[in-house]
């Protein structure tokens, strides 16, 4: 499922992502609708949940470290 897209539309100075969010087919304020609780992840899938989701987390994390060196040599 399309979570967003990310570009760069319209008047914008710069990339965005387009976030909508629809209940029973009605655009809603996603900082304002009541979403159910979710359940933690049982303790026996977290090892795999690590394991597939470390290559992004490093990935993040090397992006941020490029860009607070990018940011420090300005």
């Amino acid at each position: 499922q399309v979570v967003g897209y990310l570009g760069s539309t319209g008047r914008v100075t710069g990339a965005h992502l387009h976030y909508e969010f629809l209940l029973n087919g009605v655009h809603r304020n996603p900082r304002t609708v009541e979403l159910p609780k979710a359940e933690p992840l049982p303790p026996a899938l977290m090892a795999n949940f690590i394991a597939e989701s470390s290559p992004f987390r490093d990935r993040l994390n090397l992006m941020q470290q490029q860009e607070l060196l990018l940011a420090d040599s300005r």
